[in-house]
């Protein structure tokens, strides 16, 4: 098995609800849907379900999944760089020329004709076959067929070879590393690949998952409002009952009716934000708003998987094990360590190594002559060096070697950098996650007291001893409170999510099974 197969794919363990797998799938034909005149179906969603479909339907994710084939591609592209090259060629020549003087001795014929008229045809295949040290060896077999007037009263001759040659470079071009650059930067490059695939992957389920709760906090948030609004109504119709009765002046009325106007304008406003968010949550889905009747949300808190040591060290390396723009920033260092490796070798002059090695027959007809050659009767061979070096000093492969070395002193630099900013996230987040939990305490015991104030003020102004403009004030009180505890609710959460993004536990705590591409080589 190559080492392109092994590649490790993506694995996403779906475990939906029955609700809202039911709710995808309707959701996943609507041609079909609308072709039969079926109602559009609901999606009802908790965070798990949202990330498992989002995954399973974001065009973001596809789009990284076909950058990750194409490296793969290229990558089983340049593996095949020692695959075996048949080659052939076949050649037929007609000369005419002058006889040289020592043909006109050899002569006994045609001693009058100064003229050479020779036919020749020759054919030659074999293989060609690249070997890991950076030598090109040849195996092939030649056939020349010859006929002139020299030879009359001969027909022809026929000269056939089994010839080996090998191509070694010993200076520049040799070695291993050298042979399989190509090959070992396109793997690096297809595991990079498969990396940022991943970080693409946790970019789009975070974004998507915060979005989850922005969309979940404005409905609540919406929600309240809408209460609030209910509850203006009623103290309007409650003032009426009064005015009537005589306990309250006609203009408290007016001040309760400004006040129900001003609370519905707030909810129409916070419905349309919580409208558009879901709007924002379906286009991630990949819907269209008109296939959809509408989102239900059904949030459920999460914590984080990984727990700290004493000194958060296992957190960190945890972390660094699965954060893609680490693993990227390493995998990017050993690729531009295999390119400085080459550059290297190309500062170095030419020097090869040439062998040759042939068994010949020479008859007047085929099986003859390949019979001498099978015998190894005739051998030849030959042996010699090859030298090249430029004149100026090579200044190119210099230059280029430098550059490739500040190429490497740059990618080691950003690692680095990567490492010192997940840590600093890290501790961030958890201070975070800490204060906005103390935060969210607070706006509890807010929302209590403010709660009791206004059932105080409310027992007030129903016994008539209260104004209206008090209700009114602890109303408003009230729902700021409540306000601003979703608000830190919403934001513990994101927190939360912003955490197990930086520590590697996002796709776990989502049941996504996703195996980590390699690390290194294989």
């Amino acid at each position: 098995m190559t080492l392109l197969k092994q590649l490790p794919k993506l694995r996403l363990v779906v475990g939906l609800s029955c609700l809202a797998l039911i709710g995808a799938v309707q959701a996943a034909e609507p041609v079909a849907a609308s072709s039969q005149a079926s109602p559009a179906p609901k999606l009802i969603l908790n965070p798990t379900s949202f990330a498992q479909l989002l995954l399973m339907r974001s065009l973001e994710i596809e789009y990284s999944r076909y950058s990750k084939e194409v490296a793969e591609r290229i990558f089983a592209a340049e593996s095949a760089l020692y695959e075996s090259v048949m080659y052939g060629n076949y050649r037929k020549t007609d000369t005419q020329r002058q006889r040289t003087t020592e043909e006109k001795k050899i002569t006994v014929l045609n001693q009058t004709d100064p003229v050479l008229i020779e036919n020749a045809k020759s054919v030659e295949t074999g293989i060609k076959q690249l070997l890991p040290t950076g030598a090109e060896v040849t195996i092939g077999a030649r056939i020349v067929e010859r006929a002139n007037n020299i030879m009359a009263p001969v027909v022809s001759e026929i000269n056939s070879a089994l010839i080996v040659t090998v191509k070694q470079p010993l200076l520049k071009g040799a070695g291993v590393t050298v042979t399989e650059a190509d090959k070992r930067v396109a793997e690096y490059e297809s595991l990079i690949t498969a990396w940022q695939s991943r970080q693409q992957l946790l970019k789009v389920l975070s974004e998507g998952l915060s979005l989850y709760w922005q969309a979940h906090m404005a409905h609540q948030v919406a929600g309240l409002r809408h209460e609030m609004f209910r509850t203006a109504e009623a103290l309007v119709a409650d003032a009426r009952q009064r005015v009537l009765a005589g306990k309250l002046p006609p203009r408290s009325i007016q001040e309760l009716d400004r006040f129900r106007l001003t609370r519905q304008a707030d909810w129409v406003r916070y419905q349309q934000n919580a409208n558009e968010l879901q709007s924002r949550l379906l286009t991630q889905l990949n819907y269209r708003r008109i296939d959809i009747t509408g989102v239900e949300l059904q949030p459920h808190a999460f914590e984080p998987r990984v727990q700290a040591s004493a000194d958060g060290s296992d957190v960190v390396d945890y972390a660094l094990d699965n954060w893609a723009p680490f693993q990227v920033s390493r995998l990017k260092v050993a690729q531009a360590r295999t390119r400085l490796a080459y550059a290297a070798n190309q500062r170095l002059p030419s020097l090869d190594l040439q062998y040759s090695y042939s068994s010949n027959g020479l008859a007047e007809a085929f099986r003859t002559s390949a019979s001498l050659v099978k015998q190894n009767t005739y051998p030849d061979w030959w042996v010699g060096f090859n030298f090249e070096m430029p004149l100026l000093g090579n200044e190119k492969a210099k230059a280029q070697f430098q550059a490739q070395n500040l190429r490497v002193a740059q990618a080691e630099t950003e690692l680095s950098a990567v490492r010192l900013s997940l840590e600093n996230d890290l501790f961030s987040k958890r201070s975070e996650i800490d204060s906005t939990r103390k935060e969210v305490a607070i706006y509890q015991s807010d929302v209590q007291l403010k709660t009791a104030l206004r059932k105080s003020e409310q027992l007030r102004f129903e016994a008539g001893l209260g104004l209206v403009s008090g209700l009114i004030q602890s109303d408003q009180d009230l729902l700021e409170a409540q306000i601003r505890l979703l608000d830190a609710k919403g934001r513990l959460e994101i927190a939360r999510l912003a955490l197990s993004l930086a520590d590697g536990t996002l796709l776990e705590t989502h049941h996504v099974e996703a195996v980590l591409p390699p690390t290194t080589l294989q």
